[in-house]
């Protein structure tokens, strides 16, 4: 038998489909993240086992987690909003600043850096979420043996009323002197159909059904959705759309190839509130009057839950809180009415005409 031919095993022996050998070095570049953790760690343990290294060291962890920031947004697309992903995005290329490589005990440092600084709850919470699903992602994919973000807890944030606008001041928006068709058309489209920035801003011309009445929109976590509008929101959306050059958008932007951005649509709702002579209503603010003017309406909560998009009535009631639980309060108050014994008794004493006391 000849000598020549590789037995397995054998140290020498190469993969038949890499066409030229290569480096140690060459080789590791080539292997996923995951299975570079998996040799790093190896040799730990081989070092460790030989006397080489101080048993009380920890493992290396060494891993450019930024080189996976761009992956792991892709990949909250069909679960979380544009914005959402964007700052999620933001607050975890901060925390990798000054480590790309973050433990444990440095996230603590950046989170409480961020509270010292004066950040509030909301903001605090929000930068944990990111952070815990950034590298919760990456140890998912075996790039990090453990979540360093894994015991991060976020605050308990204060509920707040939402800032909602009054009626007449929605009116004087629309009624704005520089107020164009388009202007009108997205703050109906807000106030009237409570859409999301990002949702109006997508809109392709076959999502808006002006004979039946209705929009359908993608929102978060990919999920579709039909609302219907108004006929003046129709009117005005007819009369935008007549004014538009030919795109795949409902509002393009300067260029008719891509839509409008949500900062030129922040910008341009300043400017229409400072020429209606009011204090500055954004989008997201008509979508909150949108939801306000349901509930206290007396809409049905599931219903109005599924009109805005939201995962669950859990959190349209959270969001809305002040607004169903003043309506509560006051079914409350007239189903127990306090006074009705009061009153009642009232009718034996020489008090009664002192008092309106209305229905009881």
């Amino acid at each position: 038998m000849g000598s020549c031919a590789s037995a397995p095993g054998k140290a020498n022996r190469v993969n038949p489909n890499v066409a030229d050998p290569v480096t140690t070095a060459e080789a590791l570049g080539r292997l996923s993240a995951a299975d570079q953790r998996l040799v790093r760690e190896l040799v730990w343990k081989l070092l460790t086992l030989q006397g080489y290294l101080n048993p009380g060291l920890p493992p290396p962890t060494q891993v450019d987690a930024g080189a996976f920031v761009w992956e792991w947004a892709a990949a909250l697309v069909p679960q979380k909003s544009p914005a959402t992903i964007r700052v999620y995005r933001f607050y975890v290329t901060k925390a990798l600043s000054n480590s790309p490589a973050p433990t444990a005990a440095l996230l603590d440092a950046f989170v409480a850096a961020r509270a010292a600084g004066g950040a509030s709850p909301a903001t605090i919470a929000t930068t944990i979420f990111a952070l815990k699903s950034f590298f919760g992602y990456l140890s998912e994919r075996g790039v990090l043996s453990a979540n360093p973000a894994e015991h991060l807890k976020p605050p308990a944030i204060p509920q707040r009323e939402r800032a909602i606008p009054r009626p007449e001041h929605i009116a004087r928006l629309l009624a704005a002197p520089a107020a164009t068709p388009r202007d009108q058309a997205l703050i109906l489209l807000f106030a009237d159909c409570g859409l999301r920035a990002d949702e109006a801003l997508t809109l392709h011309p076959g999502d808006v059904d002006l004979e039946r009445l209705q929009v359908t929109v993608i929102g978060k976590r990919n999920k579709q959705r039909t609302v219907p509008m108004s006929p003046a929101t129709r009117a005005a959306l007819k009369s935008h759309l007549s004014t538009i050059p030919p795109s795949p958008w409902v509002f393009p932007g300067r260029d008719p190839g891509d839509h409008l951005d949500e900062s030129s649509l922040d910008c341009r709702f300043r400017y229409l509130s400072r020429r209606a002579g009011i204090a500055p209503i954004s989008p997201h603010q008509l979508r909150h009057h949108y939801a306000s003017a349901l509930l206290n309406d007396g809409a049905n909560l599931k219903i109005v839950s599924q009109l805005l998009g939201h995962k669950n009535t859990g959190v349209t009631a959270n969001i809305y809180w002040h607004i169903l639980g003043a309506e509560e309060r006051r079914r409350t108050h007239r189903k127990h009415n306090p006074l009705r014994e009061v009153l009642g008794a009232s009718n034996s004493l020489a008090i009664q005409g002192r008092f309106d006391l209305g229905d009881l």
